[in-house]
């Protein structure tokens, strides 16, 4: 990681930041995109060279505050997935059903440990090379990680739609999947019946009523988007 001092504070650039925070320099680039930054309160740029950003170190305004942060940020979100271990944590609905969440986010919302995320990694890549689901949802991407091995991507709706149907007790058993609803499922629904209830919107899908809310909101925000 290479460090200089930028007006007397050490400062790293996004190379440095993604081996400092261990997560994949995509990763970064996202957070620290000015469009992205307040949203994940990653540090501003000390000063720009050429095309490197320096950013700062220490301090709460710095690198291993932001870290930190987000490790705590999961800390709860793993704390709150342990309340309700036979389903999809509330934070979890926070976001559209289309955004992409890392492999971290899963397994703390599934409440497993990296050992157990690990094994169901390894029992599910056969399928997932055969491109479907296996033992866990297939992800939509991988990215290299910092060190060694792949960082994999999920969709938002797929790790709700895993923890609200996986079997077993507490963090236990995953499914097979390859025929999960999602956010198109529910908008094609709602622009056949557009009064569509959630509970009627559950019975269409075979999904159960929490995540029927979730996605008949995310539906009718589409559909009033595009009708703008």
């Amino acid at each position: 990681m290479e460090i200089r001092i930028i007006d007397g504070r050490r400062a790293t650039d996004r190379a440095g930041a993604a081996e400092l925070g261990d997560v994949s320099i995509k990763t970064i680039n996202l957070r620290a995109s000015p469009k992205h930054r307040d949203r994940y309160g990653f540090p501003a740029p000390l000063t720009t060279e050429g095309r490197r950003e320096w950013y700062p170190i220490d301090g709460d305004d710095g690198l291993e505050a932001h870290f930190r942060d987000r490790q705590q940020q999961r800390a709860e979100a793993a704390a709150a997935a342990t309340t309700t271990p036979h389903g999809a944590p509330d934070w979890l609905y926070d976001g559209d059903p289309d955004d992409r969440l890392p492999a971290t986010d899963f397994y703390r919302a599934a409440n497993l440990t990296r050992g157990a995320w690990n094994r169901y990694v390894q029992d599910s890549k056969r399928d997932w090379a055969a491109g479907r689901d296996g033992y866990l949802p297939k992800p939509v991407d991988e990215e290299p990680a910092p060190v060694k091995g792949k960082i994999y991507i999920f969709r938002r709706w797929d790790v709700i739609d895993f923890l609200n149907n996986r079997s077993g007790k507490g963090a236990g058993a995953g499914r097979k999947g390859g025929g999960r609803p999602g956010i198109t499922d529910a908008i094609a629904t709602v622009r056949a019946n557009p009064g569509i209830g959630p509970d009627a919107l559950a019975d269409a899908l075979d999904i159960n009523l929490a995540s029927a809310l979730y996605l008949l909101r995310k539906a009718r925000e589409r559909l009033a988007a595009e009708a703008q």
